[in-house]
C-alpha cells in the first residue's frame, strides 16, 4: 500500500532521512501517535546495523514503542553489545524527545565515541533533564584530563539547582579517577557550600 511504499523509500534514503523523520515524529506525537511510531520505527531501522536486525528482528519496533520504559529497556539491551556499529543509534538517542531514552544512551558515549566522547558528554551537561545531566557528569568524570575537570567545574559553578549539586557531589565521590580529584580541587573556591565541604573531605 501507500504507507508500505513510502516506508521502503525512506529506508532506502538512509541516514539522510533520519533527522526529518525525527522532526516529523515530534510534531505528530500528540496529534497522531500511531504515525509518530511508524516514523520512529523507520528511523531506527535505518540506524540499526543489518547484523543487529538479524539478531533482534523486533529491535526497531521496540525502540519506537509508545511506552517510555519499554523503549529504554530495548535500547539498554542493544547497548550491551557495545559494538562501534551502534554509534549512529546512540547519537540519535541523545537527540530523542524522551529524557529516559537520552539518559539510557548517555553511559554508552564514553565507550563508543572515542575522542568525540568528551564533546558529546559536555553537550549533555546542558540537557533540560536532571538525570541526563547526572549521567553525563558521571561519564565525564571517567575521562581523566584537566580539560574535563575544568569543564565540569565550570558547569557546577554555574549550576543553580541545589538538588543537582547534591547529586553531582555523590556522583563525583563515587568516582575515584584523577578527574574527580581535580574537580574537587577546583571547587574549593565554589560559591556553593556543599561543594566546598565535599572538596575539603575529598581524597587528594
Amino acid at each position: 500500500g501507500r504507507h508500505s511504499a513510502a516506508r521502503e523509500w525512506l529506508i532506502a534514503a538512509g541516514t539522510a532521512a533520519v533527522a526529518p523523520l525525527r522532526d516529523r515524529s515530534r510534531g505528530a506525537r500528540a496529534s497522531d501517535p500511531a504515525a509518530a511510531a511508524r516514523m520512529d520505527e523507520i528511523r531506527f531501522r535505518i540506524l540499526l546495523p543489518a547484523e543487529t536486525l538479524r539478531r533482534f528482528p523486533d529491535a526497531a519496533d521496540r525502540l519506537s514503542s509508545s511506552q517510555s520504559g519499554a523503549r529504554s529497556q530495548a535500547l539498554e539491551e542493544l547497548l550491551r553489545l557495545r559494538g562501534p556499529e551502534l554509534v549512529g543509534l546512540v547519537r540519535e538517542a541523545l537527540w530523542d524527545a524522551d529524557p529516559l531514552f537520552r539518559e539510557t544512551a548517555a553511559p554508552a558515549v564514553r565507550a563508543l565515541f572515542g575522542r568525540e566522547a568528551q564533546t558529546q558528554l559536555t553537550g549533555l551537561l546542558q540537557d533540560p533533564a536532571v538525570n541526563v545531566r547526572i549521567a553525563a557528569l558521571k561519564e565525564l568524570a571517567g575521562i581523566p584530563s584537566k580539560k574535563t575537570a575544568q569543564a565540569l567545574s565550570e558547569f557546577l559553578a554555574a549550576e543553580k539547582d541545589p538538588n543537582m549539586l547534591i547529586l553531582a557531589i555523590r556522583a563525583l565521590q563515587e568516582d575515584k579517577s584523577r578527574t574527580s580529584a581535580e574537580v574537587f580541587r577546583f571547587q574549593l573556591k565554589s560559591p556553593h557550600w556543599q561543594f566546598r565541604a565535599a572538596s575539603i573531605k575529598a581524597p587528594k
